[in-house]
């Protein structure tokens, strides 16, 4: 995630930039990146992180992160996320390398399929990715508050997304606890 976030940015709120209610850089703006790589990936065992701040000096969290997460099954992961980039946002992107192909999923909001070399790969990815979204928030947003109305208005609960919901959260809290104590945090089952 390379995206920009100012002082203006930060002025608009007083939670952003917190410790307690903002999560940094990976909770506020790449929690969505994290998201898909625990739903792919699985869960996270192990995390190591670094953190700084680059653009805005005068907030709690960082703005800058690199993270390394060991999976089960020997699975690994790196982010790189930044809400320092100048003068402006320039992507959102993943990529997953594997020993049977490799997609790059790119665009400001992980929008646009960039590689696809893959023996299970088909024409729906690239059906799916190749829309421009209106913002860098992509069109997730939208979807995301159609579950909420389900939820509060008492409709079907998938009880693996509130897990997987949950075990992300818990990552999130890893990392900026690594950061802080500068050593490999390990997840509980």
């Amino acid at each position: 995630l390379r995206w920009r976030r100012d002082q203006s940015y930060f002025n608009l709120a007083t939670w952003r930039g917190t410790r307690k209610l903002d999560g940094g850089v990976i909770g506020n703006q790449a929690s969505h990146h994290l998201d898909l790589l625990i739903w792919v990936l699985g869960k996270v065992k192990e995390v190591h992180a670094i953190g700084s701040n680059y653009l805005v000096k005068n907030i709690e969290s960082e703005d800058t992160v690199l993270v390394n997460l060991k999976f089960s099954d020997n699975k690994m992961a790196s982010i790189e996320a930044t809400t320092a980039t100048s003068p402006e946002n320039i992507e959102g992107s993943i990529s997953f390398l594997g020993t049977k192909g490799t997609i790059v999923i790119g665009g400001f909001a992980m929008n646009k399929l960039k590689y696809c070399k893959s023996e299970k790969a088909n024409n729906l990815l690239k059906k799916k990715f190749d829309t421009e979204p209106p913002n860098v928030y992509g069109f997730g947003h939208d979807k995301f508050y159609k579950y909420l109305d389900k939820i509060f208005n008492n409709k079907k609960l998938i009880k693996k997304n509130i897990n997987l919901a949950v075990h992300v959260s818990e990552v999130i809290e890893a990392i900026n606890k690594s950061i802080q104590l500068n050593k490999i945090i390990k997840i509980k089952k």
